[in-house]
């Protein structure tokens, strides 16, 4: 008995969720990394948003700067004399370092679940900064426009 043809055209539902996870997942990285060269320079930012980039320089920049240092290291080392075995392990060091900041983040957060903290107020700390930020320049954009004598 022959088998059926079935002629599908489009994307299902999941099958675009996922294709349009790959831009999702870009932009977050690019957006990352465009905060982390910005928020190397939070000293040199006006009131209050200093504080703000402040608090995600110590939550996104340190742990980037930590695996940095760990490749310049194991590069600058060099513990053989072949350089494509350094660089093997440089990368390798890097995937460590990651893996371990990977797990150290999820044992905090089993932790804080355990103690009876919500995801929800994990993501106020994380998020809260940002809102704050946001709704200080548009209430000061505001009140500048409201109060403009021209």
């Amino acid at each position: 008995m022959a088998q059926p043809i079935y002629i599908v055209r489009g994307f299902s539902n999941t099958e675009a969720g996922r294709i349009s996870l790959i831009p999702a997942v870009a932009g977050l990285w690019l957006g990352i990394y465009w905060l982390y060269k910005y928020f190397n320079y939070w000293p040199s930012i006006s009131e209050p948003y200093n504080f703000i980039t402040e608090s995600y320089y110590y939550l996104i920049v340190i742990p980037i700067d930590f695996c940095i240092v760990v490749w310049a290291h194991i590069v600058q080392y060099e513990l053989t004399i072949y350089p494509n075995v350094n660089l093997i392990t440089s990368i390798l060091g890097i995937i460590t370092c990651a893996l371990l900041i990977n797990k150290a983040l999820k044992f905090s957060f089993f932790l804080l679940t355990q103690l009876g903290v919500r995801f929800s107020h994990i993501a106020l700390v994380f998020f809260g900064p940002a809102f704050f930020g946001i709704f200080w320049y548009l209430g000061g954009f505001v009140l500048a426009w409201l109060f403009a004598t021209h």
